[in-house]
Formats: structure tokens, sequence, C-alpha cells
């Protein structure tokens, strides 16, 4: 802000930060991506939106797998799509199958949002997954919106892998989605930003152009450090995630009735409630994971996410993105609460 870059940008980002973006995204993704391709927005949901707004007509079909990130079928909606949800099974660790993918593609279907790792459930699906994916959209000519915010995340040694990864076939169906919010801790700063064929990434900026022109001029300068500064600190943080993770996976089984299978990215743990629907309390039923997630808040004063505005019923989003001891005294009251209650 002192050198004075606080006026007006181009509207896909100042050429310095695109090609930070181009040189980090061909570093990590291994193939090849031209500045060209990259537009900057006011954080990963506006490129999601954006992405949406420039290849979604009246009408088309947006394939979204449950459980999903809430903003998904409402962005849908804003442009005029129709969101299709696609059911996933617990059993499958909530990931969609080929035969899942091909069973909703309808002669409507026009895009696919997949989300690795996800937000709620934390799965992360792996390289062999996505090829078979990949199949299937590729042979219906899906565009394929890849929201990899959470690429950096990933625990137990798992190796990150994109659908746009998998080959040259998929990445020219893809538009990726991500941003500093996650892995430089920039989430306030509001900085996200697209790779797409460059038809795609031309009809985005003229969009973004006539909206909000273009994202904060000094978070874009801030953005450039972030990308081309040093990564060392991505193993630490790792780490640091995942003993929070083991910590409020194995605190959350120990609740009679609870199931909760360990997430293998992101900072989200998604529990299985089901096992304590109907249960009472002082004449009250807790039917449902809305009506645990407003006991929970009024008995144990913790916040937690219901799984209905994810597409899962009865589950509860629990996030470890905070110290390991608010994560124990947290879970500690949610146990104490869970206990007062009877079948």
């Amino acid at each position: 802000m002192q050198e004075g870059k606080t006026r007006y940008t181009p509207t896909a980002g100042v050429p310095e930060l695109r090609e930070a973006i181009a040189r980090r995204t061909a570093a990590d993704y291994g193939f090849a991506v031209q500045p060209s391709q990259v537009v900057v927005s006011c954080g990963a949901k506006h490129s999601i939106y954006l992405a949406l707004a420039a290849v979604v007509d009246p009408g088309d079909e947006v394939l979204i797998p449950a459980p999903y990130w809430v903003s998904y079928p409402d962005m849908v909606k804003l442009v005029d799509g129709a969101p299709a949800i696609v059911e996933t099974r617990p059993e499958d660790r909530f990931r969609l199958t080929p035969e899942g993918l091909a069973r909703a593609i309808t002669p409507k279907s026009r895009v696919l949002l997949l989300n690795s790792p996800s937000n709620p459930t934390g799965e992360v699906y792996a390289r062999r997954e996505l090829e078979a994916l990949a199949d299937v959209a590729v042979a219906h000519d899906l565009i394929v919106i890849c929201d990899d915010i959470y690429e950096k995340l990933v625990f137990d040694g798992l190796a990150f892998a994109s659908f746009a990864q998998v080959s040259d076939a998929a990445r020219s169906h893809a538009i990726i989605i991500n941003g500093v919010s996650k892995s430089a801790a920039m989430t306030g700063w509001r900085l996200g930003y697209m790779i797409a064929p460059e038809p795609v990434a031309k009809a985005v900026n003229d969009l973004q152009s006539q909206m909000t022109s273009h994202p904060t001029s000094f978070v874009q300068w801030a953005a450039i450090e972030a990308l081309n500064g040093p990564q060392d600190h991505l193993p630490r943080w790792r780490a640091e995630y995942q003993a929070r993770r083991d910590r409020m996976a194995a605190l959350l089984n120990a609740i009679e009735g609870v199931r909760c299978p360990t997430p293998q990215g992101a900072f989200y743990a998604f529990a299985d409630w089901r096992g304590l629907l109907e249960r009472k309390t002082g004449g009250r039923r807790l039917d449902s994971d809305v009506a645990w997630a407003e006991y929970l808040l009024e008995e144990a004063h913790v916040a937690v996410v219901p799984g209905q505005p994810f597409g899962a019923p009865g589950f509860l989003r629990f996030s470890f993105a905070t110290a390991l001891s608010t994560i124990e005294a947290g879970i500690r009251r949610i146990a104490a609460a869970a206990a007062k209650t009877a079948a």
C-alpha cells in the first residue's frame, strides 16, 4: 500500500499475479498453464459463480454430488440453471461413483461440480477414482468445475489429485478453482482464481468487468508474495491439523451412538448423528440434525452445523480449525449434553 498499489488493475488481475498463479499451478499440477487462462476474483466462491455464469444456459443441469458446499445449489439457481443433486452413500464415504454419475446424466446435463478435499465431509478422491469419473464425464461432454480450494490440506501422506490432472481430455473439460484463503490463511482477504480454457476465461473476464471489476488491488500483490514465497510451512501446518483431526475424531467416536469417519483432508469432521435421533430431554424431542444443532448450542454452548443444508440430514459438521484445547473442551461439553438425553 505504501508503494501506491491501490489503484485500478486489469479485470482479470495484475499480470504478475496471473503469472504467479500459472507457475504455481504448473508446478503443483504437472501441466503447463498460460496466464491468459487465469482470472482472479473476489474469493473462490466468486470464481465458482462466474464459471457457472459463463457456461450455464437457462435450464442446463448442474450435477452436484451430495453432501455439497451449501452455496452450490443457490449459485446454480442464480444463473438460471437447474441443480441436479446426485446422492452418494456413507458406505462409499460419500464419494461419487462412475455408475452414480452415469445414472444422473440427462440430455440437459451440462456441468459437474466436484469438490475434493470435500467441505463438509473431508473426503479426498484418489486419482483412480477421478480417472473413472473422467471417462464418464468426457464421454458425455460435461464441463467439470474442480473446487480444489483445500488441495494443500490432505493427511496421512495422501497425494492430492485433481480431475484436471488425470488426462488431456479431462483437462480440456475442466475449470480449476483455487485461492489463497486456505493454504496461506488469507480468508478475509477474499482472493480466489480460476484456470480455464481461454474462451471460458475471456467470457469470465467480460462478466467480471461488469460486476466487481477486479479484486482488491493491494490484496493481489499480497497474493503474489504468498504464491512465490517459501512453502515450507505447509508440512508443519498439515501435521498440526492432522493431530487436531485425530483428536476430534477419537472424541466424537467415544460418544455413544455417534460414528465419525476419519476425514482425509480439509478441516472438517462429518459425524453420523443418526444413532442419536429421536432422543429426548426435558420433554424436548431431538428428531433431526437441526434440532441437535440447536440443542448443542443452547445446552453445551458449542456451535456445529447441521447436515441438512449440505444435503445430508442426520449428520453434523465440526471444524477443527481451532486450538486443540478448544476442540477437547467443546467435545467434552457435547458429550455431557448428549448424556443428558434418553431414548
